[in-house]
């Protein structure tokens, strides 16, 4: 595929997020700064990023949602208000070099995503 505008548009709001939106929501995002942008558009591109490795996609709850860190790293999915959040742990870095060291092999890109209740919503639930 080459170069486009809106390829690039896309890939640069992803890039510059740290909420891993979903297709609709980038569609959403960019509408206004280019309003001839299709959502099928978005679709194809965010497809075509993640089979070139520039993004990485991260099911949760049934919909697809895309990260623009292709670090290793961690994400915790809160099941109850829908949130992935990024988990920045040395224990997810030390994760990811202990599958390096034990296999031999390079990991250039990964997430893990664990299941759970983010802190808001568990302080919630204690109040209810």
């Amino acid at each position: 595929m080459k170069r486009t505008r809106q390829r690039e548009l896309i890939l640069e709001n992803l890039r510059g997020r740290r909420d891993h939106p979903t297709a609709e929501e980038v569609h959403r995002s960019l509408r206004a700064e280019c309003p001839g942008l299709s959502l099928a558009t978005v679709y194809r591109n965010l497809n075509y990023f993640c089979e070139q490795g520039l993004v990485l996609r991260l099911p949760a709850a049934g919909r697809d949602r895309f990260d623009g860190n292709i670090r290793p790293h961690g994400h915790l999915y809160c099941e109850r208000c829908g949130r992935l959040f990024d988990l920045h742990s040395g224990a997810v870095e030390t994760f990811f070099d202990r599958v390096r060291e034990e296999y031999r092999c390079e990991v250039r890109q990964g997430a893990i995503t664990l299941l759970g209740v983010c802190e808001k919503c568990g302080a919630e639930g204690a109040d209810g």
